[in-house]
């Protein structure tokens, strides 16, 4: 995503690509090396500040595990690849993204230090649905090349009551099990990277126009018990 901030202060994200990526090598040049040109603008691109990489799970891999490649990775770039992982239970963290220092031992350079940043999702995904949903002005810009797919994933969890103990707590959530979600969590990931350099700075005034934005969009059936921020298609299309 590129995130711009005009003369009248007001964000403007647009995604300029998405997909999936098969090794490390190919995610670099998807990411953090590709360069986007600018319509209009001769000579003018557009490259990534930084790339946040989930590493939590402990995937096998041909490199070890999914944090040993992602911490790979981070030393490899300290100044624009982080490793993130989301905070863990219930209680909300006290920063929306925290830089926790990982000791982490490498096989060639021994013993290194890796920041990673710790995020709470859900203040996250609070946050973006906002941003979603804010009409006035319009600022969560998509492309006219995502797809049903990419629909499906953006939509595929809502903010609902989930058990927790003997009580019922509020949180986003899958709508349904085994939903895939992956590119909801990369625009998570997307808008954490922005957080993280300053890039979310608005005038007062218009910070005040998120807040107020409408939590969700309306046009879903009334049966439906959960609302996502895509509508979805009138029944017999």
């Amino acid at each position: 995503r590129a995130d711009d901030i005009p003369e009248d202060g007001r964000l403007r994200s647009k995604l300029l690509d998405f997909g999936k990526a098969l090794s490390v090598a190919d995610l670099r040049a998807k990411t953090i090396d590709a360069q986007f040109p600018v319509e209009g603008r001769p000579g003018y691109v557009l490259s990534p500040r930084v790339l946040l990489v989930d590493s939590g799970g402990g995937v096998e891999n041909l490199d070890g595990t999914t944090r040993d490649t992602v911490y790979k990775m981070a030393l490899a770039d300290p100044h624009r690849v982080f490793p993130i992982k989301g905070h863990g239970g219930v209680n909300a963290p006290d920063q929306m993204i925290r830089v926790s220092p990982q000791k982490y031992i490498d096989e060639q350079l021994g013993p290194q230090s890796v920041k990673l940043l710790v995020l709470d999702t859900q203040a996250l995904k609070d946050r973006l649905s906002d941003l979603i949903n804010a009409s006035d002005p319009v600022i969560w810009h998509e492309n006219a090349h995502v797809d049903a797919e990419y629909a499906a994933h953006m939509s595929g969890e809502a903010k609902m009551l989930v058990p927790h103990g003997a009580k019922m707590v509020q949180r986003w959530a899958p709508k349904s099990q085994g939903a895939h979600v992956d590119l909801w969590d990369a625009s998570v990931y997307c808008l954490a990277g922005a957080e993280s350099v300053r890039a979310l700075k608005r005038a007062p005034e218009f910070q005040q126009q998120i807040r107020q934005a409408p939590a969700a969009l309306q046009q879903i059936h009334p049966q439906d018990r959960y609302s996502g921020w895509i509508a979805r298609r009138p029944r017999g299309r």
